[in-house]
This record gives C-alpha cells, sequence and structure tokens, in this order.
C-alpha cells in the first residue's frame, strides 16, 4: 500500500518531457532518507542517489522510465544484533500510462469483455509489471524508486562471519543456560528445571 504523503517524491509532469531522451539526477535529502528508514523499519539510510532516463514510447500515451539507484542502508544483524551497513546497487524500468492499460497488455480481456489468461511467460523470466497510472498528466518516479528500494532491503541481514549455531536443547540442559526455553528443553529432556 502506498503511503498518502511519499517520503521521497519526484513529480514529472508529461508537458515537460519532449519527444527525445530525458535524462534525470535524484538524490534523497537527510529528512527523505529519515522518513523512508522509518518507513522501511531500517536503523539509518544514509543516502539514496540515482539516475533516471525517461522516453515516450511509440503509442505517445506510455513513459518508459528506466532507472538506477545506489542505497547506504543500516540494519541490525538477525543474529548477533550488531549494525550492519550494506549498499543496494539496482536498476530497473517501469512504465507510466496515461490510458491505464500498456500496449504491452493488450489482450488481457476479449471483445466480449471476458477476462482473457495472461501469455505464458517462460520460467525463470520475471513477469513485466503492469504499467502505473499517470494521473493528470503526471506521475512520481520518486515512490517507485522507493518501492523498489523497498524488495531490495534484505529482510535477515547478517554481520560478514556471523553464523546462526541453531538451539541445541541438550547445550542449554547442560550448561545452565537461562529463559523459557531453556527451561522447557531442561524439562523435555528430564533434568531439574533449575539451573
Amino acid at each position: 500500500m502506498k503511503p498518502q504523503h511519499p517520503e521521497f517524491s519526484r513529480i514529472i509532469d508529461v508537458q515537460d518531457l519532449s519527444k527525445g531522451t530525458v535524462e534525470l539526477d535524484f538524490a534523497a535529502t537527510n529528512d527523505e532518507c529519515a522518513a523512508l528508514a522509518a518507513r522501511f523499519a531500517l536503523d539509518g539510510l544514509n543516502g539514496l542517489q540515482g539516475h533516471a532516463r525517461l522516453k515516450w514510447l511509440d503509442t505517445d500515451t506510455e513513459v518508459l522510465v528506466e532507472a538506477t539507484f545506489t542505497a547506504e542502508v543500516a540494519q541490525t544483524c538477525s543474529v548477533s544484533l550488531e549494525p550492519v551497513e550494506e549498499r543496494i546497487e539496482a536498476a530497473f524500468s517501469q512504465i507510466f500510462s496515461a490510458s491505464g492499460e500498456s500496449a504491452a497488455w493488450e489482450g488481457d480481456v476479449s471483445e466480449d469483455g471476458e477476462p482473457v489468461e495472461p501469455p505464458d511467460v517462460d520460467e525463470g523470466e520475471a513477469e513485466p509489471d503492469p504499467p502505473e497510472p499517470i494521473i493528470d498528466g503526471k506521475f512520481d518516479i520518486g515512490e517507485c524508486i522507493a518501492e523498489e528500494l523497498a524488495v531490495r532491503i534484505n529482510p535477515a541481514p547478517r554481520k560478514k562471519g556471523v553464523e546462526f549455531e541453531g538451539f541445541n536443547e541438550a547445550d542449554a540442559a547442560n550448561k545452565g543456560a537461562k529463559g523459557p526455553f531453556a527451561e522447557l528443553a531442561r524439562l523435555k529432556l528430564g533434568k531439574d528445571a533449575k539451573p
């Protein structure tokens, strides 16, 4: 679900787009980085910058955006709880459409209005994203970039060299570990429940 007020908004007015290719650099401010970090539950976002190329497609109702970006993400290691910093580098493309439908998606509805199955996609090939809308002649590539960043954030970051060793019931029972799981392990193994 998109936020009502995107933290990183870069509105494009299609009237400002020439028929050629438009090049655009972008960088998030400190406030925008802080807001995105809060939205994505990060310890910090220490930079987000990149480049976008925008061009009209043959239909004159669709704009293709090809973007690259880098982001410096700060998280907490899912094993050791130590700080982890990661650099994310990504490239993606997105179509924005004034008609709400892309020419690439024609045939989704038959002439009599019945839905038609989309064409098969080769195994391992990503299915193209549906177009994003151009509303009142404008669209937001900033939110598109933020969403792309979100899917590339590691959900279980791990500090280099740190391995999860697992939970061993016998070790927990024998070593006098504390906590509810250690006590359950001792009970399960028939040990005295007190460490």
